[in-house]
C-alpha cells in the first residue's frame, strides 16, 4: 500500500466525521456510476453498463452509512440519470 495514501487517510480521519467521509465517498461512486452509464450509452458496451450498476450500488451502500435518508436520496438521483430497473434493492 502506498504510504502517501495512508498519510492522506490519517489526515482525513482526523479532520472529518465518519458520516462526512461516507457522504463524500458515496458522491464519488455516484459520479463514477453516471460517467460509466454515459460511456455505455455512447458505446453500447455491456462492460460499462455492468460497471455503472456496480458503481451505483457502491454509492448507495456508502450513502446508507452517511445518515438517515441518504441512501434513498442517492438512489433517486441515480435513477433519474440511469432510469428505473437498473438498480437493485440494496441497503436502505
Amino acid at each position: 500500500m502506498r504510504e502517501s495514501l495512508i498519510v492522506e487517510a490519517r489526515i482525513e480521519l482526523a479532520s472529518k466525521s465518519c458520516e462526512q467521509i461516507e457522504h463524500e465517498t458515496a458522491a464519488r461512486w455516484a459520479a463514477r456510476a453516471v460517467a460509466a452509464y454515459e460511456a455505455y450509452v455512447q458505446m453500447g458496451s455491456t462492460y460499462w453498463l455492468a460497471s455503472s450498476v456496480s458503481y451505483a450500488n457502491e454509492a448507495i451502500e456508502h450513502a446508507a452509512s452517511a445518515g438517515p435518508g441518504a441512501a434513498d436520496a442517492a438512489r433517486a438521483e441515480l435513477t433519474a440519470v440511469m432510469g428505473d430497473g437498473l438498480l437493485g434493492e440494496g441497503p436502505r
